[in-house]
């Protein structure tokens, strides 16, 4: 299994790197959109977090745009909103909504039983 992180807080990326090396899970962070395109056009992954909010647009969109495009993983959104502030059909790409600040124990049971 391998994972990859979306957001453009350097410090949550980072985070999350330290969390998947707990678990012994391989990952990638991309800081922005394009970078993670790009890492997704080149390699496989069974599993992303996004954060809702970044630059240049939100998570919900990329990865509406990656399972358009055939993208077939596990998605989890990351956000300081609450599940209740999306609309239920943007969610739909999500097995989950991480609630910043999320629990560590929580993001490695995912990762644990992937997903």
């Amino acid at each position: 299994m391998k994972v990859l992180i979306v957001d453009d807080e350097a410090f949550i990326g980072n985070l999350f790197r330290d969390i998947c090396e707990m678990a012994d899970t391989p990952c990638d962070v991309a800081l922005t959109r394009e970078e993670a395109r790009n890492l997704m056009e080149k390699e496989t992954y069974d599993m992303v977090f996004v954060d809702y909010s970044l630059k240049g647009g939100d998570g919900i969109a990329f990865m509406n745009d990656m399972k358009s495009n055939g993208w077939e993983g596990s998605a989890f959104l990351i956000s300081g909103w609450p599940p209740s502030h999306f609309p239920p059909e943007d969610l739909l790409s999500f097995k989950k909504v991480l609630h910043k600040p999320f629990n560590i124990k929580d993001v490695l049971d995912i990762l644990q039983n992937h997903g």
